[in-house]
């Protein structure tokens, strides 16, 4: 009999320890199901507290978008242990790679990886676990963050574990914060160029011992991304480099500065007997994936310093986007407030709340990308949307459902629309985004404790709402910059 996670996942066959290839039977495609596990020494009421925590993080991830992330669709308690879901991922882990990468591939990678932790750091979450077996490489070279879910939040005063001996930070136990991502993200590329971590050990207290009190393993392999490795592995987290990706862009090019593509070498595969896909195996017990042999040797994209950047090398004010008159129109009697976190442009997040404490909000989050895997900066900018739209379709769970994406072809250079539910009415959500250059502007018209008799009217108001502030902040993001 298959099993059953939460009423709503079939369990199809098992990928590792702890992952499992599952049908969902609400939107009629597969998932990835991982099985956070807990400690077992810890008494129930701390493992209750603990999965609680699970859940929340997770929450705060399903938040975080970008085109070199694997997204949370959604976490569940079952029999008290928390469960994450997230697409199907075809590639391969990087700890299960055959060989190493060079270094203008890793430098490609880390260009994905730094710009997804970007992403994260910007809304406040920590992934917490950087290490290969959460970083995928996929049959078109393409680097992919997963994990997001059981890391630590940045708002958050608890960490729910150390992460991975090796490849933690030296403070990782005591004040996790992004920058102990950095570090981590350092180890992990220093492991695909190297071939061996930058502390090796016999067991994960030699290593953890060397993590906190010896200097790392010279590389060999680096090259000049040697120096890049060892600036992110610095004991004191203020010596750690802030902004990585322009130096890691630099050294992904081709060193001719030729058109030709960094290319990875050909892969070894084990098929499975049932069909293309397979099955590799976890290091530590922990789950790997389902992967499709390429018909080609996969290449990382081009990354070339002349791509166009964009124009918006910071965010402009998002509260200026609006004139007085149209945010009356959305929020009547409105303040504005801004409403920047750390890691953002002053200014990037803006929110207009009603003068009471009911009634309509409207939040606008400026986001501008730097050229990378995925092209020039518009490129990247337009790459988001279309990761966007792929993954709202994904986007139901057990505790709220999306409905389908719309375009908005007056909104911007681009832009998209959809709505968002909460099943219990707590909360109803019109969401928009728009392009604009290399900037992406997403906005959301919140409305709380909706009647159920007024559900279907608030939903069309929110959606009219956010599809108006597209529109209106695609406008003038035209015409700023």
């Amino acid at each position: 009999m298959q099993a059953k996670i939460a009423g709503r996942y079939a369990v199809l066959h098992g990928l590792g320890a702890y992952l499992h290839l599952a049908y969902d039977e609400r939107t009629g495609g597969q998932v990835f199901l991982r099985e956070v596990p807990l400690p077992p020494e810890l008494a129930e009421d701390e493992r209750r507290t603990l999965a609680e925590h699970v859940i929340r993080e997770a929450a705060a991830a399903s938040r975080v978008r970008h085109p070199a992330i694997v997204p949370v669709l959604d976490a569940v308690l079952h029999e008290d242990k928390p469960w994450i879901v997230t697409p199907p991922i075809h590639g391969q882990p990087l700890d299960a790679f055959p060989g190493t990468l060079s270094p203008q591939q890793t430098a490609a990678l880390g260009v994905d990886l730094a710009g997804a932790l970007d992403a994260a750091h910007t809304l406040g979450v920590l992934h917490g676990d950087v290490q290969p077996a959460n970083v995928w490489l996929t049959p078109e070279g393409r680097g992919l963050l997963t994990g997001f879910g059981t890391g630590v939040s940045a708002r958050s005063q608890a960490a729910s574990s150390i992460g991975t001996p090796g490849f933690a930070a030296p403070e990782k136990t005591t004040n996790p914060a992004p920058s102990s991502d950095l570090w981590s993200l350092g180890a992990t590329l220093y492991l695909a160029v190297e071939g061996v971590p930058p502390f090796p050990g016999n067991s994960p207290m030699e290593v953890l011992s060397a993590v906190l009190s010896a200097e790392p393993r010279p590389p060999e392999k680096a090259g000049d991304l040697g120096p890049v490795l060892l600036a992110l592995l610095a004991k004191d987290p203020a010596q750690r480099p802030v902004e990585v990706e322009d130096d890691l862009v630099r050294l992904a090019r081709p060193a001719s500065g030729g058109d030709k593509a960094v290319a990875l070498r050909p892969r070894t595969f084990a098929l499975l007997a049932a069909c293309s896909a397979v099955v590799i195996a976890s290091v530590a017990a922990t789950a790997t994936a389902l992967i499709t042999e390429p018909e080609t040797p996969p290449t990382f994209e081009k990354l070339t310093a002349a791509t166009d950047p964009g124009k918006f090398s910071t965010s402009p004010r998002a509260c200026d986007l609006l004139t007085d008159e149209q945010a009356e129109e959305l929020v009547p009697k409105f303040q504005r407030e801004d409403r920047t976190t750390s890691g953002q442009s002053l200014g990037a997040r803006c929110r207009l709340s009603p003068s009471g404490r009911d009634g309509r909000s409207v939040e606008i989050e400026l986001s501008p990308y730097k050229p990378g895997p995925l092209g020039s900066g518009p490129e990247t900018a337009r790459g988001f949307l279309a990761a966007l739209k792929a993954d709202v379709t994904r986007e139901s769970s057990s505790s709220r459902t999306a409905s389908q994406v719309r375009d908005l072809p007056e909104a911007g250079e681009q832009g998209v629309a959809y709505n968002e539910q909460w099943t219990d009415g707590s909360r109803s959500i019109g969401h928009a985004a728009v392009a604009v250059s290399n900037l992406v502007a997403t906005i959301e018209c919140g409305e709380e404790d909706v009647a159920a008799a007024e559900k279907d009217q608030v939903t069309r108001e929110l959606a009219s709402c956010a599809e108006k502030t597209a529109a209106w902040v695609g406008e003038s993001l035209k015409r700023t910059g």
